[in-house]
C-alpha cells in the first residue's frame, strides 16, 4: 500500500515538474489536468470565454447632430475641428454651411452687396446656444438649400434700417446725387392710379408665373414659398453676387442683416482657431496695416466684433474685445468714444470709458468746449445716462476729495 501511494506521488511531482520546464521554454503545456484535479476537493472549472465582437467597418457615417452629441461642452477649439474633420475624412463634407452678410454702406445710409461665407455646421453650433438652434432648423433661416445657388430674389440685396450706423467693418463709398435721387424714387409710395396699373400688370402675367414655378425637382414652388430660407436650385434665374463653384451639396443657408460680412469672417476664423485680430478705432485715426501673411486672422473692429459677441453670448471673445477696445483709449479720442451711439447701448462700455475720464485729467479746456457745445446743442441724445452717470461719479470724487485737489 504504501508502494502505491509513493508511486502516484511521485507521478504527480513529475506531472508538476513537466509544466514548470514547458512554461519557462515558453510553450504550451500539452499534460492534462486531469492529475492536479484530483489534488482540489473540488473540481476545477475553467473560466467562461469572452467573445470580442468584430470592428463593424460597414457602419453608417455619424451625421453632424451625432458628433456634437459626443462632444463636451469643455471640449477646446483643437478638439472641435478635429471632429469636424473626421467627418470630412467619412462623409467627404466640410462645409456645410452658407452665410450671407452685407459687406458695403452708402453715404445714404443704405447697406449692401451681401457676401457669402462658407463654414462648417459642428464647430459654429458647438460655440453658441444660438448657432445651436439658428442651425438645427429653430429658426426659419436653418433651412436645407442648395449651397451652390446664387443670393436669391426672394432676400433683399438692400436695407435701409441697417442696425449699426457707425459699422466700420463695412466698406464706405460715397453715393453720388443721381444714385441718391433713383433710391428715392424707388423708395416713394406709389399713387392709387399706379398701383391699380401694378395690380393689372400681375394679373396679367400671374398665369405664366405659376405655371412656370417648378423646382429642379419638378416638385410645384408657389411664388410666396420663395422666402429667405428656401433657395431656387435653377440659378440661371436668381440675382445678387455669383457664389463658389459647384463644389457643394445641400447645407443650411442664413440671411444676416445687421452684422457686417468682415465681422463674420473674423468670426468663423476665431471659431476654428481661437484667433481673433483687431484694427484701430476710426476715432485713433491711425492707418491701418495689412498683413501679407496667408495664415493671419482676418481684421475686424473690435467694437463691431463686441456687438456681434453680446448679441450670441460668446463670452471669451466680448471680452477680448473689451479689452482691445480699453487698450486703444485715450485723451484725443476718449469724448468722440464716450459720446458715441455705440457706447449709449452697451453699460460695460460705458463703465471703462467712465474710469479712463475719472483716471486721467490731462484734458485741454477748448476741447472740453466742443464737447459740451455738441451735447447742448442736442447733437447726441443718446449720451443722456453717460454723461448723467459721468456727473455723478466727478460730484462724489469732489466730496472725498479735499478742496485742493478736486479740480487738479
Amino acid at each position: 500500500m504504501d508502494t502505491a501511494v509513493e508511486s502516484t506521488q511521485k507521478v504527480r511531482n513529475g506531472c508538476k515538474n513537466l509544466r514548470k520546464n514547458a512554461k519557462k521554454k515558453g510553450m504550451k503545456s500539452k499534460i492534462s489536468e486531469t492529475s492536479e484535479a484530483q489534488d482540489e476537493e473540488t473540481p476545477a472549472t475553467l473560466p467562461p470565454l469572452t467573445l470580442v465582437p468584430e470592428c463593424q467597418s460597414n457602419s453608417p457615417m455619424a451625421t453632424p447632430d451625432e458628433i456634437l452629441n459626443r462632444l463636451p461642452s469643455i471640449a477646446n477649439k483643437l478638439q472641435v475641428i478635429q471632429a469636424a474633420h473626421n467627418h470630412l475624412i467619412t462623409a467627404g463634407i466640410f462645409v456645410d454651411t452658407k452665410i450671407y452678410c452685407f459687406s458695403r454702406r452708402w453715404s445714404s445710409g443704405k447697406v449692401d452687396r451681401p457676401r457669402p461665407l462658407y463654414a462648417n455646421s459642428i464647430a459654429l453650433r458647438h460655440a453658441s446656444q444660438y448657432f445651436q438652434a439658428l442651425l438645427s432648423g429653430a429658426f426659419r433661416e436653418g433651412g436645407m438649400t442648395n449651397l451652390n445657388a446664387d443670393y436669391p430674389p426672394a432676400s433683399p440685396d438692400t436695407v435701409y434700417d441697417y442696425d449699426y450706423e457707425s459699422d466700420s467693418d463695412l466698406d464706405y463709398e460715397e453715393e453720388k446725387d443721381s444714385d441718391v435721387e433713383m433710391d428715392s424714387a424707388i423708395n416713394e409710395p406709389c399713387t392709387d392710379e399706379q398701383a391699380s396699373m401694378g395690380e393689372d400688370l400681375n394679373d396679367a402675367g400671374a398665369h405664366t408665373a405659376n405655371e412656370g414655378a417648378a423646382s429642379s425637382d419638378g416638385e410645384h414652388v408657389s411664388p410666396s414659398s420663395l422666402t429667405e430660407d428656401a433657395i431656387r436650385d435653377d440659378s440661371s434665374t436668381l440675382k445678387g453676387p455669383p457664389s463658389a463653384p459647384e463644389a457643394f451639396g445641400r447645407g443650411r443657408t442664413v440671411y444676416i442683416q445687421d452684422m457686417a460680412f468682415n465681422t463674420w469672417q473674423a468670426l468663423i476664423f476665431y471659431i476654428y482657431f481661437g484667433e481673433v485680430r483687431f484694427a484701430p478705432l476710426k476715432s485713433q485715426n491711425a492707418r491701418v496695416v495689412e498683413t501679407l501673411d496667408a495664415w493671419s486672422a482676418p481684421l475686424c473692429s473690435p467694437k463691431s466684433m463686441y456687438r456681434l459677441a453680446d448679441k450670441y453670448g460668446l463670452d471669451d471673445l466680448k471680452k477680448r474685445a473689451l479689452d482691445d477696445i480699453r487698450l486703444k483709449l485715450s485723451t484725443k479720442n476718449i469724448w468722440t468714444e464716450l459720446l458715441s451711439r455705440f457706447t449709449s447701448r452697451y453699460a460695460e462700455v460705458q463703465g471703462i470709458q467712465i474710469d479712463f475720464v475719472m483716471q486721467n485729467h490731462s484734458y485741454s479746456m477748448p476741447d472740453i468746449q466742443n464737447w459740451v457745445d455738441i451735447v447742448t446743442v442736442g447733437s447726441t441724445p443718446h449720451s443722456n445716462t453717460i454723461l448723467a452717470t459721468l456727473i455723478m461719479r466727478l460730484l462724489a470724487r469732489g466730496q472725498a476729495a479735499p478742496s485742493s485737489s478736486y479740480w487738479r
